[in-house]
């Protein structure tokens, strides 16, 4: 974890149809950056914290970039009395809200599902304000060459169907402590490895725990999305060809993988350095599907993905 808090400014902004959503803007002491904006959004049932507790938003900072940390609606301190939500509200309502609020071009850096809605919205109108798209630990093709993460997903659909709301944040509560054990017996380091969620030895233990165990219940709509591309396997997200959206952007694409990462193995961005503008594919070796925005690795990876993501073109 950070070695002091991060100061934010909190940005409290109103959507279309009415949503309250917060925008936090990471500040380098007491002032805020004065370079390329960059939007940091969470991934399912995850808030702010899975970036500003590891070492990217400093390492932003470091090089003069303005920072926010944005957080969906049913998220951290964008979670309020709205009804359940739709994918679709993320791309009508949600990003176009936070887009209104940052200045300039902006680097739009998604984790997970945050990541998927960024390679989306490269196809819509929404991506003329994109200077770049990262996505870490984020598909093209949910459970790409992993039959057992499709078979669950099929199974899991019709157990979704009948929820109110989808409980990952008493599952992922429940297993905070485990899956962040450093130093773990053998038959635990095991698990954590089968799970694919974390990877104690990448990131600060402490991090991994907090950024768990404040995840928050899902929108069954949401889930259900998600539980339909992984059972087509194909890279489709409410009709959209994710892998198209990307191929035709102008704009430079990344994607951050880990190789112990089940849900967005390296497999699952096979079609991304395929386009017509710049594209990376960054492996994380031994990377899993939460310490890629926690861990220890931003200090190389970054070396390389700064220059990619920002060099003039």
């Amino acid at each position: 974890m950070s070695e002091s808090p991060l100061a934010e400014r909190l940005f409290s902004l109103r959507t279309p149809d009415g949503t309250t959503l917060v925008l936090a803007e990471v500040l380098g002491g007491e002032e805020a950056g004065t370079g390329p904006s960059f939007l940091l959004i969470h991934g399912l049932a995850q808030t702010r914290r899975a970036f500003e507790l590891g070492p990217l938003p400093r390492l932003l900072l470091g090089q003069g970039a303005r920072v926010f940390l944005g957080e969906l609606r049913g998220h951290g301190r964008s979670h309020g009395a709205e009804p359940a939500h739709e994918l679709e509200a993320y791309f009508s309502q949600d990003l176009p809200t936070f887009f209104d609020a940052i200045p300039g071009p902006i680097h739009y850096v998604g984790h997970s599902l945050g990541g998927i809605l960024g390679y989306a919205a490269l196809g819509r109108p929404l991506g003329a304000r994109l200077a770049s798209v990262t996505g870490v630990a984020a598909p093209l093709t949910l459970a790409a060459g992993r039959p057992d993460i499709r078979l669950a997903a099929a199974l899991a659909g019709p157990i979704a169907s009948r929820l109110d709301s989808i409980p990952l944040d008493r599952l992922l509560a429940g297993l905070a402590k485990p899956l962040a054990r450093p130093a773990a017996p053998f038959w635990l380091r095991a698990f954590q490895r089968y799970v694919g969620l974390t990877n104690p030895a990448l990131a600060s233990a402490a991090a991994l725990e907090a950024t768990l165990v404040t995840s928050h219940a899902e929108s069954p709509a949401v889930f259900q999305a998600l539980l339909a591309m992984a059972v087509s396997g194909r890279p489709l997200l409410l009709g959209q060809d994710l892998e198209a959206a990307v191929r035709r952007a102008h704009q430079p694409v990344a994607a951050i993988v880990g190789g112990r990462d089940v849900f967005a193995a390296p497999a699952s961005v096979r079609g991304l350095e395929q386009g017509v503008g710049p594209r990376l594919v960054h492996l994380v070796e031994h990377g899993a599907h939460v310490d890629l925005t926690l861990g220890h690795h931003w200090t190389r990876t970054f070396e390389r993905w700064w220059p990619f993501v920002t060099a003039p073109r």
